[in-house]
Protein backbone atom coordinates (compact mmCIF):
# COMPACT_ATOMS: atom_id res chain seq x y z
CA UNK A 1 0.00 0.00 0.00
CA UNK A 2 0.95 3.66 -0.41
CA UNK A 3 0.46 6.43 2.15
CA UNK A 4 0.76 9.93 0.65
CA UNK A 5 1.36 12.53 3.34
CA UNK A 6 0.38 15.99 2.11
CA UNK A 7 0.75 18.31 5.11
CA UNK A 8 3.13 16.44 7.42
CA UNK A 9 6.72 15.18 6.98
CA UNK A 10 6.90 11.44 6.45
CA UNK A 11 9.23 11.10 9.44
CA UNK A 12 6.59 12.72 11.66
CA UNK A 13 4.02 10.25 10.36
CA UNK A 14 6.29 7.32 11.20
CA UNK A 15 7.16 8.68 14.63
CA UNK A 16 3.51 9.39 15.46
CA UNK A 17 2.41 5.92 14.36
CA UNK A 18 5.09 4.33 16.54
CA UNK A 19 4.58 6.47 19.64
CA UNK A 20 0.76 6.42 19.57
CA UNK A 21 0.02 2.99 18.12
CA UNK A 22 3.22 1.00 18.43
CA UNK A 23 3.43 0.49 14.66
CA UNK A 24 6.94 0.37 13.18
CA UNK A 25 6.33 1.74 9.69
CA UNK A 26 10.06 1.65 8.89
CA UNK A 27 9.96 -2.14 9.25
CA UNK A 28 6.92 -2.35 6.96
CA UNK A 29 8.72 -0.18 4.40
CA UNK A 30 11.76 -2.46 4.43
CA UNK A 31 9.47 -5.44 3.87
CA UNK A 32 7.88 -3.66 0.90
CA UNK A 33 4.45 -3.74 2.52
CA UNK A 34 3.97 0.04 2.61
CA UNK A 35 5.48 3.06 0.87
CA UNK A 36 5.25 6.52 2.44
CA UNK A 37 5.53 9.53 0.15
CA UNK A 38 6.03 13.08 1.38
CA UNK A 39 4.16 15.29 -1.11
CA UNK A 40 4.42 18.57 0.81
CA UNK A 41 7.11 20.01 -1.44
CA UNK A 42 5.32 19.19 -4.68
CA UNK A 43 2.39 21.56 -4.58
CA UNK A 44 3.92 24.88 -3.41
CA UNK A 45 7.06 26.67 -4.50
CA UNK A 46 8.52 29.85 -3.06
CA UNK A 47 10.28 32.71 -4.79
CA UNK A 48 13.35 34.42 -3.35
CA UNK A 49 11.09 37.11 -1.90
CA UNK A 50 9.07 34.46 -0.08
CA UNK A 51 5.91 34.92 -2.15
CA UNK A 52 4.00 31.74 -2.87
CA UNK A 53 3.99 30.55 -6.47
CA UNK A 54 1.09 28.33 -7.46
CA UNK A 55 1.80 24.96 -9.02
CA UNK A 56 -1.05 23.62 -11.11
CA UNK A 57 -2.64 20.89 -8.95
CA UNK A 58 -3.16 18.83 -12.10
CA UNK A 59 0.59 18.29 -12.10
CA UNK A 60 0.26 16.86 -8.60
CA UNK A 61 -2.51 14.56 -9.84
CA UNK A 62 -0.15 13.25 -12.51
CA UNK A 63 2.48 12.58 -9.83
CA UNK A 64 -0.02 10.60 -7.75
CA UNK A 65 -1.11 8.54 -10.75
CA UNK A 66 2.54 7.90 -11.61
CA UNK A 67 3.22 6.66 -8.06
CA UNK A 68 0.27 4.26 -8.30
CA UNK A 69 1.38 2.93 -11.67
CA UNK A 70 5.04 2.47 -10.77
CA UNK A 71 4.28 0.61 -7.55
CA UNK A 72 1.18 -1.25 -8.78
CA UNK A 73 -0.48 -0.20 -5.53
CA UNK A 74 -3.59 -2.01 -4.30
CA UNK A 75 -4.33 0.53 -1.56
CA UNK A 76 -3.63 4.27 -1.54
CA UNK A 77 -4.21 6.85 1.20
CA UNK A 78 -4.06 10.60 0.45
CA UNK A 79 -4.00 12.42 3.78
CA UNK A 80 -5.45 15.04 3.61
CA UNK A 81 -6.82 16.12 0.25
CA UNK A 82 -7.31 19.85 0.98
CA UNK A 83 -3.69 21.12 0.59
CA UNK A 84 -3.62 19.69 -2.94
CA UNK A 85 -6.51 21.97 -3.86
CA UNK A 86 -5.91 25.32 -2.17
CA UNK A 87 -2.70 26.16 -3.98
CA UNK A 88 -3.27 29.68 -5.24
CA UNK A 89 -6.67 29.07 -6.85
CA UNK A 90 -9.39 30.53 -4.64
CA UNK A 91 -12.23 29.94 -7.13
CA UNK A 92 -14.33 27.27 -5.41
CA UNK A 93 -15.87 26.19 -8.72
CA UNK A 94 -12.41 25.60 -10.17
CA UNK A 95 -11.41 23.65 -7.06
CA UNK A 96 -14.49 21.47 -7.33
CA UNK A 97 -13.86 20.75 -11.00
CA UNK A 98 -10.27 19.81 -10.25
CA UNK A 99 -11.31 17.50 -7.41
CA UNK A 100 -13.88 15.87 -9.67
CA UNK A 101 -11.22 15.21 -12.31
CA UNK A 102 -8.79 13.84 -9.70
CA UNK A 103 -11.37 11.39 -8.33
CA UNK A 104 -12.34 10.26 -11.83
CA UNK A 105 -8.67 9.63 -12.65
CA UNK A 106 -8.22 7.56 -9.48
CA UNK A 107 -11.37 5.55 -10.22
CA UNK A 108 -9.79 4.35 -13.46
CA UNK A 109 -7.68 1.96 -11.39
CA UNK A 110 -10.32 -0.64 -10.58
CA UNK A 111 -7.93 -2.84 -8.59
CA UNK A 112 -6.81 0.02 -6.33
CA UNK A 113 -8.73 1.11 -3.24
CA UNK A 114 -8.17 4.82 -2.58
CA UNK A 115 -8.89 6.53 0.74
CA UNK A 116 -9.04 10.33 0.81
CA UNK A 117 -9.23 12.16 4.13
CA UNK A 118 -10.97 15.53 4.33
CA UNK A 119 -11.53 17.67 7.39
CA UNK A 120 -14.75 19.52 8.23
CA UNK A 121 -14.31 23.11 9.49
CA UNK A 122 -15.03 23.33 13.23
CA UNK A 123 -18.55 24.48 14.05
CA UNK A 124 -19.95 23.83 10.58
CA UNK A 125 -22.55 21.27 9.64
CA UNK A 126 -21.12 20.52 6.21
CA UNK A 127 -20.18 16.97 5.33
CA UNK A 128 -16.93 17.96 3.61
CA UNK A 129 -14.50 20.83 3.13
CA UNK A 130 -15.47 21.79 -0.42
CA UNK A 131 -19.02 20.43 -0.57
CA UNK A 132 -18.39 17.99 -3.40
CA UNK A 133 -16.23 15.19 -1.97
CA UNK A 134 -19.18 13.19 -0.64
CA UNK A 135 -20.85 13.14 -4.07
CA UNK A 136 -17.76 11.95 -5.92
CA UNK A 137 -16.63 9.25 -3.49
CA UNK A 138 -17.96 5.71 -3.65
CA UNK A 139 -18.15 5.64 0.14
CA UNK A 140 -18.15 8.20 2.95
CA UNK A 141 -17.14 7.36 6.53
CA UNK A 142 -17.76 10.15 9.05
CA UNK A 143 -15.75 10.47 12.29
CA UNK A 144 -17.19 12.67 15.03
CA UNK A 145 -17.11 13.46 18.74
CA UNK A 146 -20.30 13.00 20.75
CA UNK A 147 -20.95 14.34 24.26
CA UNK A 148 -23.64 12.49 26.17
CA UNK A 149 -25.88 14.88 28.14
CA UNK A 150 -25.91 13.16 31.57
CA UNK A 151 -22.30 12.58 32.60
CA UNK A 152 -20.92 14.74 29.77
CA UNK A 153 -18.60 11.97 28.68
CA UNK A 154 -17.19 12.38 25.20
CA UNK A 155 -17.15 9.47 22.77
CA UNK A 156 -15.55 8.98 19.42
CA UNK A 157 -18.34 8.07 17.00
CA UNK A 158 -18.30 6.89 13.40
CA UNK A 159 -20.97 6.12 10.87
CA UNK A 160 -21.11 5.19 7.21
CA UNK A 161 -22.97 7.99 5.47
CA UNK A 162 -22.66 6.44 2.04
CA UNK A 163 -21.43 3.19 0.49
CA UNK A 164 -22.42 2.89 -3.14
CA UNK A 165 -24.22 -0.36 -4.09
CA UNK A 166 -24.04 -1.67 -0.51
CA UNK A 167 -27.01 -2.09 1.90
CA UNK A 168 -25.42 -0.27 4.85
CA UNK A 169 -27.69 0.43 7.89
CA UNK A 170 -27.57 4.07 9.09
CA UNK A 171 -26.18 3.47 12.59
CA UNK A 172 -23.63 5.30 14.73
CA UNK A 173 -20.86 3.27 16.36
CA UNK A 174 -18.66 4.12 19.33
CA UNK A 175 -14.99 3.44 18.67
CA UNK A 176 -11.65 3.81 20.40
CA UNK A 177 -8.09 4.20 19.11
CA UNK A 178 -5.94 1.66 20.91
CA UNK A 179 -2.21 1.08 20.88
CA UNK A 180 -1.28 -1.96 18.84
CA UNK A 181 -4.80 -2.29 17.45
CA UNK A 182 -5.80 0.99 15.83
CA UNK A 183 -9.54 1.59 15.55
CA UNK A 184 -11.61 -0.74 17.75
CA UNK A 185 -15.42 -0.72 17.46
CA UNK A 186 -17.07 -0.87 20.90
CA UNK A 187 -20.76 -0.89 20.09
CA UNK A 188 -23.83 0.97 18.92
CA UNK A 189 -24.13 4.49 20.30
CA UNK A 190 -27.71 3.97 21.68
CA UNK A 191 -26.57 0.87 23.58
CA UNK A 192 -23.60 2.71 25.08
CA UNK A 193 -25.84 5.58 26.18
CA UNK A 194 -28.36 3.13 27.66
CA UNK A 195 -25.62 1.51 29.72
CA UNK A 196 -24.53 4.91 31.02
CA UNK A 197 -28.10 5.78 31.97
CA UNK A 198 -28.30 2.50 33.90
CA UNK A 199 -25.25 3.48 35.93
CA UNK A 200 -22.59 1.42 34.22
CA UNK A 201 -19.08 2.76 34.16
CA UNK A 202 -17.59 3.80 30.84
CA UNK A 203 -15.82 0.89 29.19
CA UNK A 204 -18.58 -1.74 29.42
CA UNK A 205 -20.40 -2.16 26.13
CA UNK A 206 -22.90 -4.75 24.94
CA UNK A 207 -20.82 -5.38 21.81
CA UNK A 208 -17.06 -5.72 21.83
CA UNK A 209 -14.50 -6.87 19.31
CA UNK A 210 -12.53 -10.00 19.99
Amino acid sequence: GIYISVDEPSEDVKRGAYEALGWDLDAYEKQGRVIIYDFRTHFKLYSKEGAALALDPRDVAKMIIDVIQRNKAKRVVIDPIAPLLITGHQDILWVREYLRELVFQLKRYKDTTTLLTSEIPTGESKVSRFGVEEYLAGGVLMLQLFEEPIMHQIFRVMYIRKMRWMPIPPVKLVYEIQRGEGIVIRGLLPDVLRYIQQGYQYGYYPYTTQ
